[in-house]
């Protein structure tokens, strides 16, 4: 896959821990995010992790 096509993805928690960085394909779906956030999410805030179940239909990507 050409370096290009890839972009580097990271997310913040509200602890200001980071998941990530990951790299995936420009054509790479939401729905594949979602999912490597809540198996990546840290085992010690997992009591905090009902809050990304019910939020994450509303997760979204945001432009820079």
């Amino acid at each position: 896959m050409p370096e290009e096509d890839l972009v580097d993805i990271k997310f913040r928690l509200y602890d200001g821990s980071d998941i990530g960085p990951f790299r995936y394909s420009s054509a790479a779906t939401v729905d594949m995010l979602k999912q490597r956030i809540v198996s990546d999410w840290p085992k010690e805030l997992w009591r905090y992790a009902f809050l990304l179940k019910v939020c994450a239909k509303d997760l979204g990507l945001f432009g820079l």
